[in-house]
């Protein structure tokens, strides 16, 4: 939530100029603030998927999940940087199988638990525990990552564009930033806070 709130706090910077006398600037950029948007609601959509589930077991199990993605990916990094570790990343995966099975996973079950989970399911799910739903927050998510990307169905999908001339079956297009898709994807990522807020703060009054 930290991470979320980080990058909507600096979305925010990226809009807002000086303000002079009485007129304020706002600053609409065509790529970058999407991916600032993407951090907001993919890091709290994160958040929501870890503390959704009612049952207790499952959380912990989502938890270990994330940590077993984790120690992989720094493992990864410490082998590119050639800088090892005092343990194994064995030694840290066996670790991790046994707090499983000590939380209550089957042994039977410990590797399918300990999978790394895929964004695409984290940010559905967790539009589908509140009122985004899953599509929109998939549509909000994928969107800005089309556009953190560079890629083109983002860029000529989601972005205002106006044709200034024509030469033949060529279109030469302006492309400049949606300021409506960028308020509306900003409007979906707060509520996903929100929510992630609101969760963090109901499981820690139930202790449950």
């Amino acid at each position: 939530m930290t991470v979320a709130v980080n990058h909507l706090s600096c979305f925010r910077d990226s809009l807002l100029g000086e303000l002079k006398e009485d007129h304020l600037t706002a600053r609409i950029h065509t790529h970058a603030q999407s991916s600032l948007v993407r951090g907001a609601i993919e890091n709290s959509a994160r958040a929501v998927w870890l503390l959704g589930p009612a049952k207790r077991q499952t959380r912990v199990s989502r938890r270990l999940a994330l940590e077993a993605m984790e120690v992989r990916s720094s493992y990864r990094l410490r082998t590119l940087a050639r800088a090892p570790a005092k343990r194994t990343q064995q030694e840290r995966e066996n670790q991790l199988r046994e707090l499983a099975v000590a939380a209550g996973v089957p042994a039977s079950d410990v590797k399918k638990t300990l999978r790394s989970p895929r964004y695409h399911d984290i940010v559905r799910e967790a539009g589908d525990q509140m009122v985004l739903g899953a599509d929109i927050a998939e549509f909000i998510w994928s969107g800005c990552s089309s556009l953190a990307h560079g890629d083109l169905s983002g860029t000529l999908g989601l972005l205002n564009k106006e044709i200034v001339a024509r030469d033949k079956d060529v279109a030469y297009t302006r492309v400049t930033g949606s300021i409506s898709g960028l308020y509306w994807s900003t409007v979906g990522a707060a509520l996903m806070i929100e929510h992630g807020f609101n969760l963090y703060l109901d499981r820690a009054a139930r202790h449950y």
